[in-house]
């Protein structure tokens, strides 16, 4: 029986090894990159949803005090129109 070559199993095994290193960096990468543009995005003063969400809040919470009142029924419609137009923005 003659031996045409040889093959190192380790070198298989690195090689796979690498490969999947290489295809998570990637991923990762590309998960941080979009991530930094998202926060990038909701962190600007102008696009911030916490002003709106706050005063849409701020709504509901005097309308419990009185849910038939026409009065605090605007603000809350107010606040969520508020809210809709920041999500537009963005």
């Amino acid at each position: 029986m003659a031996v045409n070559g040889t093959q190192r199993v380790t070198d298989q095994f690195y090689v796979s090894q690498v490969q999947t290193a290489s295809t998570s960096l990637g991923y990762a990468t590309t998960l941080a990159s979009q991530n930094n543009l998202l926060e990038v995005t909701l962190s600007s003063k102008s696009k911030s949803l916490s002003p709106a969400l706050n005063d849409f809040f701020k709504g509901l919470d005097s309308a419990q005090a009185d849910p038939m009142d026409i009065a605090y029924r605007q603000k809350v419609l107010s606040g969520a129109e508020g809210v809709a137009n920041r999500l537009l923005a963005i």
